[in-house]
């Protein structure tokens, strides 16, 4: 009996962008980016050393801004899923902002940890306005703070990286696109530019997520998260992670290698997610 072929190495349709090939736009859709490292960090270790790093924060971040967050716990019982005897958890988030939050711009800083336990460290950078920010602007930010965070909670090892870039679709960001009090997304987003079966036109909410695994040895691993936004129109999130669900240790310097592969994928997908014509639209300089 014959063995059976070999099953072919599927080759992306998009092979991930050199850093040679990447286009800069003068007006993109995106309105915020963030970068974010994890690292493995006991939690009363956290907790204190946490109010000492506010006083070396607001130095560059003056305007400290924490929110509280509450995790319900579930448990099965009996087959059936019942809130913990335990309780909720509270987590305080510590954010620090360049300026006001109500403005909405420039950098902000985020300290804490999340669900799974990891002491988290995170540069956000909004846009105001016209005020176009680039990916080298938030990575020189930081690259900058990263080190000073790990020397005060005396990390020496993180569990990996996380790159956001949150785009807005609306009358503002992309108006070539918005006709008739609406966005005709289909003309601009890929993933609603073949839908299946006849239809007139596409109706909101078009709210939906995408998980992809694009790399199995860092990894990384991509996700595009739609949601309807009252203020910004339409909200699309994309996410890229070098996290594993295995046990990875990492120095900063690899962390800040991580981030810079991190950008070569987000930039290749945004190439692929979004249409030639929205692409255009977003007048690119190179």
């Amino acid at each position: 009996m014959a063995e059976p072929s070999p099953q072919p190495t599927r080759q992306p349709a998009h092979p991930i962008l050199t850093d040679e090939q990447i286009t800069i736009y003068r007006r993109p859709p995106i309105v915020e980016r963030v970068i974010t490292a994890y690292a493995p960090m006991d939690k009363e270790e956290y907790a204190a050393k946490a109010d000492t790093w506010k006083s070396q924060a607001i130095q560059a971040f003056p305007f400290f801004n924490p929110t509280v967050e509450w995790d319900i716990n579930i448990e099965e019982k009996d087959g059936v899923p019942v809130v913990a005897e335990s309780g909720p958890t509270m987590r305080i988030h510590h954010w620090f902002f360049e300026h006001l939050k109500k403005e909405r711009r420039g950098f902000v800083h985020q300290s804490d940890r999340d669900k799974e336990g990891r002491a988290k460290f995170g540069i956000n950078l909004l846009r105001h306005g016209d005020k176009v920010y680039r990916f080298k602007d938030i990575e020189a930010k930081f690259r900058e703070w990263l080190p000073r965070w790990a020397d005060h909670f005396g990390i020496k090892s993180f569990s990996g990286v996380s790159l956001d870039y949150v785009n807005a679709l609306n009358e503002q960001t992309v108006p070539e696109f918005c006709r008739g009090g609406r966005l005709h997304i289909g003309e601009v987003f890929r993933l609603f530019s073949n839908i299946p079966g006849p239809h007139v036109t596409l109706i909101p909410p078009y709210d939906c997520r995408v998980n992809m695994l694009i790399d199995e040895k860092m990894p990384i691993t991509g996700q595009i998260v739609v949601r309807s936004a009252e203020t910004e129109g339409l909200r699309i999130n994309m996410q890229m992670r070098s996290l594993s669900s295995q046990e990875k240790s990492i120095t900063a310097d690899e962390v800040l290698a991580e981030v810079l592969a991190l950008h070569r994928c987000m930039v290749t997908y945004f190439e692929a997610s979004f249409t030639d014509a929205a692409r255009k639209s977003f007048d690119p300089i190179k």
